[in-house]
């Protein structure tokens, strides 16, 4: 988007995902693709075994049924057997050169193209997409054609009127048009990934709930309002809200208004009266600085405590041979900026926001031995 291209995302919806694995060939996977025999073989089986099923519908209660399939939902185990189940699926994305992002039984497939090369960008994914759903079939997963969403993602910068954008791609017998908003691990995202249908929900989200806690506030102490505020208001203004890096001032400043009036009912303050004395009080980061607090936390994370690979692959060492009579070029905890051509766009992705966010941070802080002390100064240094 950064280079005025186009990207084509699918989101793949699977039915009954975690009910549908077959033992035999779970277990065959772990023993040949992970080297898991023996003793922890059978201990896997014994998991999986002779689980049984009823239900209860106004006290009464059905007959017990054998479940021959699946794994347990809303375990820990659960979600980590349905991955090493689809592993090979990554095997078969590979092959078509296209992006791939798993969780659980959320999929996304993605894919970059140059505006002149849009009609074979679109095959190849069609082809990767039927291939997926090959797979799935032989593997007793059942990939929901009707529920696959897609979407084209493309700047909005760009001038689109020479060519005719597709429509829709063709997943099995279904014919999916592209959407304009799609809904991702709980971020709505657009096809131009401004955020602002993100923001507008969790704003109104965060005001029902502020609604919903005032009706009671005069029975709540000033601490306990703060934890329900903490875990009703703050939890959802702090979650994903790395994407937000660089967005229009405009949504930052929604979110803000949000923050403040879960400050004020903290305080029984009226709608008019200053805020940020209120933040403070309550050691609450605004909106702005608990961005930069989530991304800075994330590359110390993925740095120095074994974060994942796809996040270290984005933190590039500063080494510029230009500076090296420069202090900097012997800072080995800097980042290199990439190069990117929109503000807008290329600025708020990732790799650029972790280099720009981290680099402005102060030389001792970065050096801080801990996650947890660099959180500590990191949350000073914000505040200060």
């Amino acid at each position: 988007m950064d280079n005025k291209n186009v990207s084509f995302l699918v989101l793949l919806d699977l039915s009954a995902a975690f009910d549908t694995i077959d033992h035999s060939i779970l277990l065959k996977r772990l023993e040949k693709n992970f080297g898991i025999s023996g003793l922890a073989l059978s201990w896997f089986e014994s998991y999986l075994s002779n689980r049984t099923q009823t239900v209860v519908i106004n006290g009464f209660k059905s007959e017990t049924s054998s479940l021959q399939f699946g794994v347990p939902q809303g375990s820990v185990l659960g979600p980590v057997l349905f991955l090493l189940y689809m592993s090979p699926l990554f095997d078969v994305v590979k092959q078509y050169n296209i992006g791939h992002h798993a969780f659980a039984d959320d999929n996304q497939l993605y894919k970059g193209s140059v505006v002149a090369n849009l009609n074979p960008t679109l095959l190849s994914i069609e082809d990767c997409v039927s291939a997926v759903k090959a797979w799935m079939t032989t593997n007793k997963l059942q990939l929901n054609d009707t529920k696959t969403e897609a979407m084209l993602l493309r700047s909005p910068y760009g001038s689109y009127s020479d060519i005719t954008l597709p429509s829709c791609i063709n997943v099995g017998d279904s014919e999916v048009n592209f959407v304009t908003s799609v809904t991702n691990l709980g971020v709505t995202f657009d096809h131009f990934v401004d955020l602002s249908q993100h923001v507008q929900n969790v704003c109104q989200a965060g005001y029902r709930s502020i609604r919903e806690v005032s009706t009671i506030r005069s029975y709540l102490t000033i601490e306990a309002t703060k934890i329900l505020m903490c875990s009703l208001v703050l939890s959802r203004l702090d979650y994903c809200n790395s994407l937000l890096f660089g967005c229009d001032k405009k949504l930052i400043a929604k979110l803000q208004r949000v923050q403040n009036a879960a400050a004020k009912l903290v305080f029984r303050k009226k709608k008019f009266d200053h805020a940020s004395p209120l933040l403070r009080k309550l050691h609450w980061l605004p909106i702005e600085a608990r961005i930069k607090f989530k991304i800075a936390s994330i590359c110390y994370s993925a740095k120095y405590c074994n974060g994942p690979n796809y996040i270290k692959d984005l933190l590039l060492t500063y080494d510029n041979p230009s500076d090296y009579y420069l202090r900097s070029r012997t800072d080995k905890r800097k980042l290199s900026t990439p190069d990117t051509n929109l503000v807008t766009i290329g600025a708020r992705s990732f790799a650029a926001a972790a280099a720009s966010v981290w680099n402005a941070l102060p030389s001792p802080l970065r050096h801080s031995n801990t996650i947890d002390s660099f959180k500590r100064s990191l949350k000073t240094h914000l505040f200060d």
